[in-house]
Order: C-alpha cells, then sequence, then structure tokens
C-alpha cells in the first residue's frame, strides 16, 4: 500500500499544471461541491433571517428513496393552506428541501456531497419539522454529540401526506419534531423562530393523524 502511494505521488508530481488541475478535479470534485454547497446555504440563510425572508415553515426531507418534486409542491401548498387559515388568512409559506442518500452504503462523491448537505441542513436548524426514514431518524437521534435534538417523533399517517411520500408498510416513513433551544428563545428574531416551531408543531399533528 506504501508503495502504492508513493507511486502515485511520484506520478501526480510529473503532471504539468493543467493535468495536476484535473486530477485534483476529477478525485475531489464533490467534495469541492459539498463545501460550496455549505458556504451558499449559510449565507441564503443569513440572507433570509436577516430580509425576513424565511419561509413560515421549512421540513426537511431525508430518506433513501426519491419522491417526485410535484408531490412536494402540493405538499407545500396543502401545509401553506392549513397554515394561512390557522393564522386568520395571512398568507403562510413552507418549503420542503428533499435530501436522498442511502447514507449505510456510501460508495460514490455524490453520495458523500449528499450527506454533507444532509449535515448543513439539520446542522442549520432552518428546518424545524422532519420527514424522515427509519435510518434517519435514528442518526437524528444521535446526531448532537450523541443527543437527541428530536422532541418526539411518530409514522406517518395522514392518508393524502402518505400517498404523496409514498409512504407504507414496506417504505415507513416517520415525521419529528426539532428541540426549541434555549438560544432560539433569547435570541434577536426570537418571535418568528417561535413561531416557526409552532408552525412545525401544528403541521405535525396533521402528518401523524
Amino acid at each position: 500500500m506504501d508503495k502504492d502511494r508513493v507511486a502515485a505521488r511520484e506520478a501526480v508530481a510529473q503532471m504539468t499544471k493543467s493535468e495536476k488541475l484535473s486530477h485534483f478535479w476529477g478525485y475531489y470534485k464533490w467534495y469541492v461541491a459539498g463545501a460550496i454547497f455549505a458556504l451558499l446555504l449559510a449565507t441564503m440563510l443569513a440572507c433570509d433571517i436577516i430580509g425576513g425572508t424565511e419561509p413560515d415553515l421549512t421540513i426537511l426531507y431525508v430518506s433513501e428513496t426519491a419522491v417526485p418534486s410535484e408531490n412536494l409542491r402540493e405538499l407545500e401548498a396543502y401545509f401553506a393552506e392549513i397554515l394561512t387559515n390557522a393564522n386568520n388568512g395571512e398568507p403562510a409559506t413552507v418549503s420542503i428541501i428533499q435530501i436522498v442518500v442511502d447514507p449505510n452504503n456510501i460508495t460514490t462523491d455524490r453520495d458523500v456531497a449528499a450527506i454533507q448537505s444532509f449535515q448543513v441542513q439539520f446542522v442549520s436548524g432552518a428546518a424545524k419539522l422532519f420527514i424522515a426514514s427509519p435510518t434517519f431518524l435514528e442518526r437524528m437521534q444521535q446526531f448532537d454529540g450523541g443527543y437527541s435534538v428530536i422532541e418526539y417523533y411518530a409514522p406517518l399517517a395522514n392518508p393524502r401526506v402518505a400517498e404523496l411520500m409514498w409512504a407504507n408498510e414496506e417504505r415507513p416513513l416517520f415525521a419529528a419534531v426539532r428541540i426549541v433551544y434555549p438560544r432560539e428563545r433569547e435570541g434577536r428574531n426570537s418571535e418568528q423562530t417561535l413561531q416557526r416551531h409552532q408552525n412545525a408543531r401544528m403541521i405535525y399533528e396533521v402528518i401523524i393523524n
């Protein structure tokens, strides 16, 4: 193994600058893309918070199986209507972010980038509600230093939501609500943040019943 590494390093050392760049991009493009995505996401989240354009509810869907985007858009409209009616007609916005990867079978750079995207989304705290496969639910419960950041969870039971999310006995999905961190109660935008947590609990009750 050491001889192979030495030979590989020598081969790279003999490359031209353009060849080295091509070699680097070939091996690390998804890592670079993941880092850029993380930076862009953090920037967008900051701009949304400062500009007040963050959705009234952000839902993170993480699973090994993709759901058609038109299904997610229909759910966004369905949940937004519920929140709008609960808020005396004040228009509400809902965003569902989909990340699809098998965390137990990371074999490609694309898989690595998807896992990085999940970690960024989860750690950012933007999503107050999750729809997750059993595997991802378990990971989220142990994500923060072994301590769960999930307040409570239950399987999808709402027929309309289950149908649009392709949830069934062979492919169970769970809804989970993020805990409220103490700092969220004291921040500059604490009122809006706590309202989003309340929105998450409201939609959670819809999803599990």
